[in-house]
């Protein structure tokens, strides 16, 4: 059992030749150094960086259960882990890395702390991988603590199958009509 809701859109609210599609506001309390420094702490691990000068980073897909078991991205450590970002209502944009069960820990580059990833008030948000596909939604978190704290998420490809056995042909993300 996955908690998740749908909301249906009023196509006459929406300006379609401005839409962008599916994005994350990556800024506010972040800058794009703050991305690079976080998602590509590695030099020899660059490769896809780039973000809009507007800080809204578009969602291209979702990441397959096997990826989420065999992570390819490179940590401040230089271990194989999933880079992970969200925005939610308390914290604001935040940085982390999955661990194998699915919790995803925040974590600052330039001191190699554990930073709060998630916070009262954040459950919902999606958290995202830095190469734009869904990794899942924060369902649980936080603790008395700002600094070692562990986000616990809900995988997107487990809230898809749900979402599909409710609603057989329903496409939660653009792409996956």
């Amino acid at each position: 059992m996955h908690d998740w809701s749908v909301v249906q859109i009023d196509n006459d609210k929406i300006d379609w030749d401005e839409f962008q599609g599916n994005t994350l506001f990556v800024g506010g309390n972040k800058t794009s150094t703050d991305w690079t420094n976080y998602m590509y702490p590695q030099v020899n691990d660059l490769h896809g960086n780039r973000i809009h000068k507007d800080m809204l980073f578009p969602l291209k897909d979702y990441d397959p259960e096997a990826e989420l078991h065999n992570p390819q991205n490179l940590d401040i450590h230089n271990i194989k882990t999933l880079l992970a970002v969200k925005n939610g209502r308390t914290t604001g944009t935040t940085f982390g890395r999955d661990t194998l069960e699915l919790i995803v820990c925040g974590y600052d580059t330039k001191t190699g702390d554990n930073v709060k990833f998630s916070d009262e008030g954040d459950s919902g948000s999606f958290v995202v991988g830095r190469d734009g596909r869904l990794i899942g939604q924060v369902t649980g978190g936080g603790g008395p603590t700002d600094k070692t704290d562990k986000s616990y998420i809900t995988p997107y490809y487990a809230l898809k199958e749900t979402v599909n056995k409710k609603f057989p042909g329903c496409h939660p993300l653009v792409l996956d009509a």
